[in-house]
């Protein structure tokens, strides 16, 4: 599972991809696949959507997080492919918080099927973890990169 959603990852990276969506996709397959492990029917689906969009949100979110790192040492970033500088990112930042909490959004939408069919015994720690974790950790990139 975790080898394929890599080679996916580093497929679309290797091509240059400046689509950040198809850039995020492999890695949110992998987590979909790694969340959704041994489970069928509806717990499969739900746990295979919200590993979906969290796998989506990570990838978006470090992306983001090393814009400067990568535009310095040259790395495959989706955000400097689509911008072309850290500094045009960041001149989107709007949108790009907007497509990250649309991912931490979808992900909360299919957790709250869960809550009638809970997946386990720490799935309110990971919604708890996601939800506000997540949109906490994109504010504090945001206002760290502002200090600059």
């Amino acid at each position: 599972i975790v080898f394929n959603g890599l080679a996916a990852t580093d497929e679309v990276e290797a091509q240059g991809c400046d689509s950040i969506d198809r850039a995020a996709d492999g890695f949110g397959r992998m987590m979909r696949d790694i969340a959704s492990y041994g489970l069928d029917g509806e717990k499969k689906m739900i746990a295979e959507q919200c590993g979906y969009h969290i796998g989506r949100f990570i990838y978006i979110a470090d992306a983001f997080d090393d814009l400067e790192s990568d535009e310095k040492s040259g790395n495959y970033n989706p955000l400097l492919k689509k911008y072309g500088t850290a500094e045009k990112a960041m001149e989107s930042a709007d949108v790009i918080k907007e497509t990250l909490w649309d991912s931490l959004n979808a992900f909360s939408n299919f957790y709250a099927l869960a809550v009638s069919q809970p997946i386990n015994g720490i799935d309110r720690i990971i919604f708890n973890i996601v939800e506000l974790g997540g949109r906490d950790a994109v504010k504090r990139i945001i206002e760290r990169k502002n200090k600059k």
